[in-house]
């Protein structure tokens, strides 16, 4: 089955186009004790958040051991930070896109969300106490 590769702005600007489908695409995963997101600095619109949801079983599947080991490390480290630490990483994903109207994530406060069930790249975590991504108002 193709896959199609997409920019992660054309996923959250074009909802309809992509709910329920298989996508690839890059991103930074940006995450604290309490925020799991992808963000892009090209498209940081306020309402188009996107609830970052990791498939461990299929991408223990799919993606190479070195890869997968990685993501233990830096993603699911459990609380790696707390509310004034961000960790922003790199990636690129294959995931199902979900566009309903329900509310993602914490508080169901997140417009889109994203299962990802394959990770072919990811580059370093690196920690912040402040994050460059904010929402544009």
């Amino acid at each position: 089955m193709h896959v199609p590769t997409i920019t992660f702005c054309d996923l959250i600007y074009n909802p309809q186009i992509f709910d329920g489908a298989k996508v690839r695409f890059r991103t930074t995963y940006l995450a604290n004790s309490k925020v799991a997101t992808f963000v892009d600095l090209s498209c940081m619109a306020k309402g188009k958040q996107t609830w970052a949801e990791f498939d461990g079983i299929s991408i223990k599947e799919s993606a190479p051991a070195e890869i997968f080991k990685k993501l233990e490390e830096q993603v699911w480290c459990g609380k790696c930070g707390d509310d004034n630490n961000w960790r922003e990483t790199e990636m690129l994903v294959t995931g199902i896109f979900r566009a309903d109207d329900i509310g993602h994530g914490r508080l169901g406060k997140y417009r889109f969300a994203v299962t990802v069930t394959n990770v072919e790249e990811i580059g370093a975590t690196f920690k912040t106490e402040k994050t460059r991504f904010v929402p544009l108002k």
